[in-house]
C-alpha cells in the first residue's frame, strides 16, 4: 500500500522512522505512524476488516509530483492498520476516546508527536475540533 506525504517539516522524522525499523541508529524525531481519513478507497481494500499486520507499506514524498521519490518500504510484523473511530477508539490499545482526552500528558504526548504532531492539544484540535465531533480514520504504524 502506497503512504504519500508532503509535509516538508516531516520529512526527516520519516526517514529516521524507517530507519529506526531496520534496527540503525538515530537522531532527532522519528515518525513511525500516520492517519488517515478513512473513506470509500480503504472499505475496498480492507472490507470489514479492523486490524490488519504485516503489510508492506510503501513510504513516498510527494508521489504525485515530478520531484516525487519513494523513501523506503516498511514490511514485516512492525507493519499494522487499525480502523479508528475517534468517538469510541482511538489507538491499538482501543482507548475511549473521553479516557484519551484524559489520559496522562506524556501518554498523549507520544501518541500524539508519533503522529507529528508537536502535542496532544494540537493533534486532538486537528482529529476532533469540536466536542461530539467522529472522526473515523485509518492508523497505519511502521
Amino acid at each position: 500500500m502506497l503512504l504519500s506525504f508532503n509535509i516538508d517539516e516531516m520529512r526527516p522524522w520519516i526517514v529516521n522512522g524507517l530507519k529506526e525499523l531496520a534496527g540503525e541508529p538515530v537522531e532527532g524525531r522519528v515518525k513511525r505512524q500516520t492517519i488517515r481519513r478513512f473513506g470509500p478507497l480503504y472499505v475496498k481494500k480492507f472490507g470489514t476488516s479492523h486490524h490488519l499486520e504485516d503489510l508492506q507499506l510503501d513510504l513516498w514524498w510527494k508521489s504525485r509530483t515530478p520531484g516525487g521519490f519513494k523513501f523506503g518500504q516498511a514490511t514485516g510484523s512492525g507493519t499494522r492498520i487499525t480502523i479508528l473511530n475517534a468517538g469510541s477508539r482511538l489507538a491499538l490499545e482501543t482507548v475511549d476516546f473521553q479516557a484519551f482526552k484524559a489520559a496522562s500528558t506524556v501518554e498523549l504526548n507520544g501518541f500524539s508527536q508519533a503522529d507529528g504532531f508537536n502535542s496532544d492539544k494540537e493533534f486532538l484540535e486537528y482529529f476532533v475540533p469540536k466536542e461530539g465531533d467522529v472522526f473515523e480514520g485509518v492508523l497505519f504504524r511502521w
